[in-house]
């Protein structure tokens, strides 16, 4: 229940700070004069921001309610432990809005599906709901089986789940199945090679040390047969040169041909220490070979599962994981059929009874909307909530709801939205609220305009409706004719000033003098007579002739 509202500096009003009944506040005030502005107020406060309101900087609305216990554990969900009363604050700062619940900040859907448990709201534009399914199914599901409904829509998102996974597997059957051979060539070429970090530095390490022994073999191989193997070789040529000196036998010749001795033994000297080097090189061709390939082989898995050993193995690990999937999927398969079939049973066996609860619950919904009908002048309107029965499961079991009627004798039944004019469907929604308004808990109902449609005839029988439920509820209502305010338990004024280029709107709570001014006001010039009439009404409810 709202017991006060305050706000600052909000859109177009004057600071407001007033206090409410728990029974009927009606709210009164010339067309345009921001009666529906207020409305917005609240709705802003619980969550629903209008866009089409002018924001302030540094503007605040702030709500004192009282709350039940539904709304409290909603609270403490959050971790917000709270009493029966509430403060709720909607701020706005640098084009901000900021909620705050007891001076603790928090999100704006914490107050949507708070005010859930606060609020009904009948706007203006209301009956547009008529229109959609979906608000049938809602209305009706009210009074249905609040742990029926949610068993339901628990097994249905496992079942929806499993149903979305079973499409997304079914049509990429044979994508996966091209995956998983692929992923066991690509294990099996990795695991086969059998990739090791310490195996690849030892083999660069021993590849290097090779390939430089098998440099140094080629330099001195080529160069020991330049020296000492074949025609034309240093050896050779040194000993023809010695030998056609010696044939001379020339005394000074001697030390030439001794001088070519040193040099050849020299040169047998240096084929001595090169042959030993030549042979002390590590180099086995077969070794280097197999070296050779196997390091090819390590950079053939490099460019393609990996710059290093280490990810090589990572992906390695990725790819097994994913071939288990993959190879697991036929079984998944299987077993996710299996799952869904127990689902739906389930899901079938819930729905039949929500069906059965839904039309019981239709019954006694079309009853008390007719017995509204009928007092709004509606006698002849028929109604009845019609059950399309589904065959395939949805997120509301096997129903589809909607609501028709025959509005005149002799007509045949058809939707609502077909056949009734703009009033009518006006009467029909103001109907459904006041029935649904039977079953309700403890919320705060508030009717924007709510005799909007509602002819001269019928309404003070709805301003008796109003003051029935406000015995039970809290009632706000924003309203244009007299009859309603005439028997409020508070009543309020809009006012609208314009000077000097600005718009001001003020809100009060009447004194019972001004009430009764207020009120011949609305009646008009000819019920002016009457003042002492209207008094008495106030004090004792008795009707306005």
């Amino acid at each position: 229940m709202l017991l006060k509202l305050q706000t600052k500096n909000y859109a177009f009003f004057e600071d407001i700070d007033i206090t409410f009944s728990d029974g009927l506040n009606v709210i009164t005030g010339e067309s345009g004069s921001g009666k529906s502005l207020f409305v917005k107020a609240l709705m802003t406060l619980i969550g629903d921001p209008q866009d089409t309101i002018k924001i302030n900087e540094n503007s605040m609305i702030q709500g004192y309610l009282i709350v039940d216990r539904s709304a409290r554990e909603i609270l403490k969900e959050r971790g917000i432990n709270a009493g029966e009363e509430l403060i709720i604050t909607a701020s706005f700062q640098n084009k901000r809005l900021i909620y705050r619940i007891n001076g603790i900040m928090v999100p704006r859907d914490l107050l949507k599906r708070l005010s859930k448990e606060l609020f009904v709201f009948h706007t203006q534009g209301s009956q547009s709901k008529l229109f959609s399914n979906s608000f049938y199914m809602n209305l009706v599901d009210q009074f249905v089986d609040e742990k029926l409904l949610q068993d339901y829509r628990k097994i249905f998102r496992a079942y929806s789940a499993l149903s979305e996974k079973k499409q997304k597997y079914g049509n990429n059957i044979s994508d996966i199945l091209r995956k998983r051979d692929f992923l066991r060539f690509q294990i099996n070429e990795i695991e086969s090679f059998v990739p090791d970090t310490k195996e690849e530095e030892e083999l660069n390490k021993r590849y290097s040390m090779m390939l430089n022994s098998k440099r140094i073999r080629d330099s001195l191989i080529e160069a020991l047969e330049n020296i000492r193997m074949g025609d034309g070789s240093v050896y050779e040529i040194l000993n023809n040169v010695k030998y056609a000196i010696s044939d001379l036998n020339e005394a000074s010749l001697k030390d030439l041909v001794d001088k070519l001795d040193v040099l050849i033994d020299l040169i047998e000297d240096w084929r001595y220490e090169a042959e030993k080097i030549y042979e002390n090189a590590e180099y086995n061709p077969e070794e280097f070979k197999k070296i050779e390939e196997r390091l090819n082989g390590y950079q053939l898995l490099k460019r393609k599962y990996g710059p290093d050993v280490e990810t090589i193995t990572k992906n390695l690990k990725s790819m097994k994981k994913e071939l288990l999937e993959l190879e697991n999927i036929e079984a998944e398969l299987n077993k996710i059929d299996d799952e869904i079939e127990t689902l739906k049973i389930s899901l079938n066996n819930l729905a039949l009874k929500i069906r059965e609860e839904r039309k019981k619950a239709a019954l006694k919904l079309e009853k008390r909307i007719k017995k509204h009908l009928d007092d709004l002048n509606m006698k002849n309107t028929k109604i009845r909530f019609y059950f399309n029965e589904l065959n395939e499961l949805s997120v509301n079991g096997l129903d589809e709801l909607n609501l028709i009627a025959s509005i005149n004798p002799g007509t045949p039944e058809d939707l609502i939205s077909k056949i009734a004019s703009g009033g009518e469907l006006s009467r029909i929604m103001l109907a459904i609220e006041l029935a649904i308004s039977e079953g309700l808990g403890d919320l705060s109902l508030i009717f924007d305009e709510v005799d909007a449609g509602i002819g001269q005839r019928i309404v003070e029988v709805l301003a008796k409706k109003l003051k029935n439920i406000s015995q039970k509820h809290q009632v706000l209502v924003v309203s244009h004719l007299p009859q309603i305010p005439l028997i409020a338990d508070k009543h309020f004024v809009v006012q609208k000033t314009s000077m000097k280029n600005e718009t001001k709107i003020f809100i009060k709570e009447l004194s019972e003098n001004e009430r009764v001014d207020e009120i011949v006001n609305m009646f008009g010039s000819d019920f002016k007579d009457m003042k002492i009439k209207i008094e008495e009404v106030m004090k004792s409810g008795w009707e306005v002739d």
